[in-house]
């Protein structure tokens, strides 16, 4: 559990349908919590990862068209499960 002195990261996808397993993906997350860890980093902070329409020129996911659903170029459920058992795995 984060303190009020911790170190937070803070995740938003970058160029994610060039590169569809960059880092901003949860799988590609998951498989950088030990590095993010290993830098000091207590918590983890994400823009919305809810499914948003990107088309519209929001940016960034704010414009949220199902709250219940993840933003697909995320990844699926069992990817973000994968990041959140992976997480809780190194700092539990």
């Amino acid at each position: 559990m984060p303190t009020t002195h911790s170190i937070t990261a803070d995740s938003l996808p970058e160029d994610m349908q060039a590169h569809p397993h960059a880092f901003g993906t949860f799988r590609g997350l998951a498989s950088q919590m030990a590095y993010i860890k290993s830098m000091g980093f207590e918590a983890m902070q994400f823009g919305p990862i809810a499914d948003a329409d990107w088309k519209s020129g929001s940016g960034y996911g704010y414009n949220t068209t199902d709250f219940r659903k993840l933003q697909p170029l995320y990844g699926n459920d069992a990817e973000f499960a994968l990041l959140v058992d992976e997480a809780h795995n190194l700092y539990s």
